[in-house]
C-alpha cells in the first residue's frame, strides 16, 4: 500500500467521472489500510505475547489484547471511512443525477 494515497491526489475533482474514481479509489485506500491494520494487530499481538517472561503469561496476554484491540478499532474506522465513501457516492447520484424517468405513483388498494 506504500503511496497509495498519493493516487487520490492525482485525480483532479472536475465532475461526475472523476468524483466517481476519486471515491473508489478512497473506498480502495481504506479497504487496504484496515487489511493492513488488522494484520499489523495481529502480528503485534502474538509478538508482545511470545516476548514475556514466562512467569507472567497470562498478564501478558491479557496486556497484548488490549493492545491489539486498540489497533482493530482503527481499522475499524477505517472500514466506517470506506462505507461512507460508499455512501457518499450513492448521495451525490440520488441529489443530482438528473430523473430519466418518472415513476408512476404506487396506488394502494385494500
Amino acid at each position: 500500500m506504500p503511496g497509495r494515497h498519493a493516487n487520490l491526489s492525482k485525480i483532479e475533482l472536475m465532475g461526475t467521472e472523476t468524483l466517481e474514481a476519486y471515491l473508489k479509489e478512497l473506498k480502495d485506500t481504506f479497504r487496504d489500510l484496515k487489511d493492513e491494520i488488522d494484520t499489523a494487530a495481529d502480528i503485534i499481538q502474538v509478538a508482545l505475547e511470545e516476548n514475556t517472561p514466562a512467569s507472567n503469561k497470562f498478564e501478558a496476554r491479557m496486556k497484548a489484547r488490549k493492545v491489539a484491540r486498540q489497533m482493530k478499532r482503527a481499522g475499524d474506522a477505517a472500514h466506517r471511512g470506506m462505507i461512507h465513501a460508499v455512501r457518499t457516492w450513492m448521495i451525490y447520484k440520488r441529489e443530482y443525477e438528473p430523473k430519466t424517468t418518472d415513476k408512476p405513483k404506487r396506488v394502494w388498494q385494500f
